[in-house]
């Protein structure tokens, strides 16, 4: 009597023949009830398609790292197995055996394997912390990337005016505008066609401080590319002159009474006679900058002829962003006990940019130049807010 014939390969998950991705492995059902079994290491995610080739009826089988079946066919080319199933990076086991019971022959096996594309790079963050920020008035191109994706943009208003942000392109976008909050207190706009085609548009009375724009697809499933537009317009009625004192005072020394150079108070005096129009000798604020702040009470008038200007005390909070013209007051931690005042410019709840006299290289008997200086809010207490009553 013949010996039995030699298994070419082993009939279990645990004897199974390793082979690699992308390659082609001979085998042969050698006795009825015979099982091959082969073992593929998957580097990543991708797409598995295992295969036999030849003139054998086979019928394949995939199995998971437990040996537990995945999925299994019989004749998808001729006689010949063929199965495709994405996978994961891991171990998995292909099972071989004859169609019929007693049946036998040769047969290669083939494996081939194709990695998933990485994700596409999304270009804009997915929520406000992570948002892209942008100028007012200026356009930016976007993408959404996937299915569900969504891009947040964070845009710094630097005063009280009219925000309109919207999209042009081909692409359907839906529109969302938020506050500083990002609409945690349910006060945000939201819009779908008022723009060009299918574009959306808002147009909104803001604040100074943070706004976020999100920009998502009309559909879940949709991708398409797009320009995000912002344009603001002040109704602050300071602002423009704020920029001409701006370029008027930066690098100089303005002393506005004669004694000491020049300090931080003498620039504040002077941007509430060129800027706000009252001139030094028809308002009454003097002394050192806390104590100017310490001693208003709510608001305070001042007025030359017809002019008419309301200072409003607005005390510093975490949240807190000063617009443009404001006067900001530091508190006695800084400039030798006696605080400072400078011109607010632009800025959010972190940090801002303002109007500096008497902060870089700092004197108390000769002073320093103005110059824009960026800051955070440590020591500083509050601001002053002009509101023109009359011109």
């Amino acid at each position: 009597q013949p010996p039995p014939p030699t298994d070419d390969h082993g009939n279990s998950c645990s004897a199974a023949t390793a082979v690699n991705v992308n390659s082609s492995t001979a085998g042969t059902i050698n006795s009825a009830g015979d099982w091959d079994y082969f073992k593929v290491q998957v580097p990543s995610s991708g797409t598995l398609t295992v295969y036999t080739t030849g003139s054998t009826d086979t019928y394949g089988f995939l199995k998971n790292s437990s040996c537990a079946d995945i999925a299994s066919n019989d004749d998808y080319n001729g006689t010949n197995f063929r199965i495709s199933q994405s996978v994961t990076a891991g171990t998995y086991y292909v099972a071989v055996r004859h169609y019929s019971s007693t049946g036998t022959g040769a047969y290669t096996l083939n494996v081939s394997f194709g990695a998933s594309p990485p994700p596409p790079t999304d270009d804009h963050g997915n929520s406000c912390s992570a948002a892209t920020a942008v100028n007012v008035n200026s356009s930016t191109a976007g993408t959404i990337n996937s299915a569900g994706d969504w891009d947040y943009f964070k845009v710094q208003v630097p005063s009280s005016g009219t925000l309109t942000v919207y999209t042009t392109g081909s692409t359907d976008t839906y529109g969302f505008l938020y506050p500083s909050d990002c609409g945690a207190a349910g006060n945000f706009a939201y819009n779908d066609d008022d723009g060009e085609g299918l574009n959306f548009r808002i147009v909104r009375s803001v604040t100074a401080g943070t706004h976020y724009v999100a920009v998502r697809h009309y559909s879940s499933s949709g991708t398409g590319s797009y320009t995000l537009v912002s344009t603001f317009t002040s109704t602050n009625p300071f602002a423009a002159g704020t920029d001409a004192f701006v370029r008027a005072k930066t690098g100089l020394c303005t002393d506005m009474d004669g004694v000491y150079g020049c300090q931080c108070v003498d620039l504040m005096i002077a941007y509430i006679q060129d800027v706000l129009g009252v001139p030094r000798a028809n308002h009454s604020i003097r002394g050192n900058a806390y104590p100017i702040y310490a001693s208003i009470t709510g608001s305070v008038t001042i007025s030359y002829g017809t002019r008419m200007v309301r200072l409003d005390k607005i005390a510093n909070t975490s949240t807190g962003v000063p617009q443009k013209g404001d006067i900001i007051f530091w508190g006695q931690a800084v400039g030798g006990g006696f605080g400072h005042v400078a011109i607010f410019l632009s800025g959010d709840a972190n940090s801002f940019v303002s109007l500096d006299q008497n902060w870089v290289n700092f004197s108390l008997t000769s002073g320093s130049p103005a110059t824009p200086v960026t800051h955070n809010y440590t020591n500083v207490v509050g601001w002053l807010r002009p509101v023109l009553l009359s011109n």
